[in-house]
């Protein structure tokens, strides 16, 4: 039944097999991982507990009882995990990309950006651990950092969207509005799904860059897409707010948690 991903009748037989015989370890592991895939992230805790009660040195199940304590929200309970699977059965990617995450989710970036470059020194490292190196350093304020994980992210070719936008806000939070704006240009072509808040995004950064005239003319062209609609007017205001030389009125700050999507 696991095998088939048939968890609910996984989950009742193995619960069946610990009444007949309470002492195996392997059979409230593969039950907790069922729980735990079924979504009962607390039950998957109780049954890998029991693991390592009966099996101490466990580090599989304590890296399990690790990651269902961070989908609870329990993060010194996940990292006090994590790092005893460390230390107990050796590093690896994915121990390490979950202490970090674990570390990035209780604002201690620093310590995920190491764990993220822990994580890339394994085999199985690879580009989601270069992404999220890339987001912990620029939460911690090492935005030029970020910005070249980022870069080296783009030369793979793949999900350029995704790695553009974050080292273009990268490049603007850092203070280096043209090579965001750079990047916004790109974006405003080739996502125009967002072509609209990129838009925006490309006037603040040539506006903070000096270009007034260049922010200006990217508004205009958002009015006339879109009217007097949401972002026409947003960008009628901030034009006339930036004609009169001042910054107030933009409808997007772009804050690092930004770079962390969900």
């Amino acid at each position: 039944y696991y095998a088939m991903n048939r968890m609910e009748d996984a989950v009742e037989w193995l619960s069946l097999a610990i009444e007949q015989e309470p002492t195996v370890a392997d059979v409230y592991y593969t039950r907790g991982t069922a729980r735990c895939q079924l979504g009962r992230q607390e039950l998957g805790v109780e049954d890998f507990t029991r693991v390592l009660e009966l099996k101490p040195t466990d580090a599989q199940a304590m890296g399990n009882r690790g990651f269902a304590y961070y989908e609870l929200g329990m993060l010194e309970e996940a990292v006090e995990d994590f790092l005893g699977a460390i230390d107990t059965g050796g590093g690896s990617t994915r121990l390490y990309s979950n202490l970090g995450l674990a570390y990035m989710h209780g604002d201690q970036p620093a310590l995920a950006a190491e764990c993220f470059d822990r994580a890339l020194d394994y085999p199985e490292g690879g580009d989601y651990q270069l992404w999220l190196r890339g987001c912990a350093y620029c939460n911690s304020g090492s935005y030029l950092q970020g910005a070249a994980d980022f870069t080296e992210l783009l030369a793979t070719g793949e999900d350029s969207v995704q790695y553009m936008g974050d080292r273009a806000v990268a490049f603007y939070v850092a203070g280096y509005c043209e090579k965001a704006a750079e990047d916004m240009r790109i974006l405003v072509r080739i996502e125009p799904e967002r072509v609209n808040s990129w838009q925006l995004f490309l006037g603040r950064a040539l506006y903070k860059a000096h270009d007034v005239e260049g922010a200006i003319e990217a508004m205009d062209e958002i009015i006339a897409r879109e009217g007097d609609g949401e972002y026409g007017s947003v960008a009628a205001t901030r034009a006339r707010t930036w004609s009169d030389g001042e910054l107030e009125g933009a409808l997007y700050e772009p804050d690092t948690e930004d770079l962390l999507r969900k």
